[in-house]
């Protein structure tokens, strides 16, 4: 069986008998552990138990959480969470907070009442047997004894010791659904962005004292949600079963072109969800250079309806590799702050794409170019506290000695022809820089917010590049095609900076700096799978190989 099948084909439990069945399913199928769970349901009583007539669809759902009963005036004593760790070391992890968590309890139980344990436990309980439709591997720690506690008829269920199994399967579920893999984990992939905080402990609690409902507010960003929700449609279609190549094109076909080709296009198409229908036609027809063009924008290709080589490689990727994409991808929005407050900037390296944000609304996005793969632009997040119009480019040490020194031993005149100064020297060697001016790298302005990488947004001379699909051509710091308009809103009620002043600034001979009066949050962020505001699932190329170094850590195995 592959990666993606076992993660899809457990579905959510529809009644307490289906429950057992997804139990045997997830330990395997293994005939002893079903007769194990068939004994289980019967002891405490001595009695066969009574067969249950099928549920439809009005049937329970145990995704339908229930409400939590206030705390319960049961307790246990001390010695319970004592023996409990003896037992099941595996949990030292969570020690802590488990014990800490019971003590504000004065060990009353969390996760029983008078008639035993609460719809609140059955939900959990199926939640942990559905972790991989959420992306994540399988680790329930002890299963086999959980699997016992939570048995019909089970005399362990009344014990003190499933009330302390459940807090500390709570927590460990809880960080890794909703923090995701530890920091360092995620520094290995690259990730410099603060994550964001999260204690399991602390919701656990909220949830008991208003007597919420468990899970009713998943404490991630939206767009983890919206991912979610789209791997499940795409779990439940055809499209998973992709697999089969695309034959091979001799050439670009276009709107009005034959071949027998066609209709494997246009079956993955509607597979894809971007040509409504297919009918096996070999014609290329308006309707079908319509669907490439939808699918182009969404995988940001250039958007010209063609069936050209970049267009059939991306049709080409199966169903279980884009759907392994989108939980790539969950997991790195596990990561992020569930929400931003004021405003601030996001750039998405793989989509080439700088958005201004107020709160969780877009206000307007521009085109970026992004370092090359051998000079990547790092994820990371700083703060826009000046700005610099008509900056000097101090002419980096390495382009220097490839390029510049070189070009001066052959024409002497070259720095005045490139309007280039010399400033002092190092060790011999001249410290040079380019004046203002049209055909100045950084533009007419840049932005910056000091970091250790060295990195920073500016403006750029090549305007043509900006126009083209793939944008991967800088040296790390990230160029925008509309300086002019970021300096404005960065400058947005600022005094003196009207939009006529901001033109002057950039258009001079002399380098102007100005500090913003409020700082700009600036995101530098690396998601190749997300869902726009339209409801459209999107998909971009893995540029740095970032998604491979995460599926190796995430998927290892599989």
């Amino acid at each position: 069986m592959t990666f993606v099948e076992t993660v899809f084909y457990l579905k959510p439990a529809t009644h307490k008998t289906n429950k057992r069945l997804l139990v045997y399913k997830i330990l395997g199928g293994a005939p002893g552990i079903l007769g194990l769970l068939l004994l289980l349901s019967a002891c405490g009583n001595g009695q066969k138990e009574q067969s249950t007539p099928a549920m439809g669809p009005t049937g329970y759902d145990p995704t339908i959480a229930g409400s939590f009963m206030e705390i319960s005036a049961m307790r246990f004593d001390q010695p319970w969470l004592d023996s409990f760790f003896v037992r099941f070391p595996a949990f030292a992890d969570q020690e802590a907070s488990i014990r800490s968590f019971y003590e504000r309890r004065t060990n009353c139980y969390a996760w029983h009442d008078a008639g035993g344990l609460t719809e609140q436990a059955d939900h959990l309980f199926n939640r942990m047997l559905n972790q991989r439709r959420e992306g994540l591997e399988d680790s329930t720690r002890y299963v086999m004894e959980l699997v016992q506690m939570m048995a019909e008829g089970s005399a362990a269920r009344r014990m003190p010791l499933a009330d302390i199994m459940l807090t500390a399967q709570y927590f460990q579920y809880s960080i890794r659904h909703f923090e995701g893999v530890s920091e360092e984990m995620s520094r290995k992939t690259d990730w410099f962005l603060p994550r964001k905080k999260f204690s399991p402990e602390h919701m656990l609690d909220s949830m008991l004292t208003r007597g919420g409902y468990l899970f009713e507010h998943e404490p991630v960003f939206y767009q983890y949600r919206l991912l979610k929700k789209a791997l499940d449609e795409l779990s439940g279609s055809q499209f998973d079963t992709v697999r089969s190549p695309l034959p091979t094109l001799s050439r670009i076909l276009a709107e009005g072109d034959t071949s027998a080709a066609i209709p494997a296009y246009r079956k993955r198409l509607v597979l894809t969800g971007d040509l409504e229908r297919y009918d096996g036609r070999e014609v290329f027809d308006t309707a079908m250079a319509t669907a490439v063009r939808r699918f182009q924008w969404r995988h940001g290709l250039e958007s010209d309806g063609k069936l050209s080589p970049d267009v059939c490689k991306e049709l080409s990727v199966s169903g279980q590799e884009r759907m392994r994409q989108i939980l790539l991808n969950m997991e790195r929005f596990r990561w992020i702050p569930e929400r931003m407050e004021g405003r601030y900037l996001f750039v998405n390296i793989p989509e080439f794409k700088l958005r201004a944000y107020d709160g969780d609304s877009a206000l307007w996005e521009m085109r970026v170019i992004v370092g090359q793969e051998l000079r990547s632009t790092v994820i990371f997040n700083g703060e826009i506290s000046y700005l610099v119009f008509s900056p000097y480019w101090n002419i980096p040490s390495g382009i220097l000695e490839r390029d510049v020194l070189p070009a001066m031993r052959r024409d002497p005149a070259y720095l005045q022809k490139h309007n280039m100064e010399i400033t002092g020297y190092r060790a011999k060697t001249p410290v040079i820089r380019q004046r203002p001016g049209s055909t100045n790298p950084l533009g007419k302005v840049k932005f910056m917010f000091p970091n250790v990488h060295d990195i920073y947004l500016h403006d750029s001379p090549a305007k043509n590049l900006f126009e083209k699909s793939e944008r991967a051509f800088s040296s790390g710091c990230v160029r925008v095609a509309d300086a002019g308009k970021l300096a404005g809103f960065l400058l947005e009620g600022q005094p003196g900076w009207s939009p006529e002043k901001i033109r002057e600034a950039m258009d001079g001979d002399q380098q102007v700096s100005v500090n913003l009066d409020r700082k700009m949050p600036v995101f530098l962020v690396y998601f190749t799978a997300w869902i726009d505001g339209s409801g459209d699932l999107h998909f971009r190329k893995d540029i740095y190989r970032r998604d491979r170094k995460l599926a190796e850590l995430l998927f290892a195995g599989n």
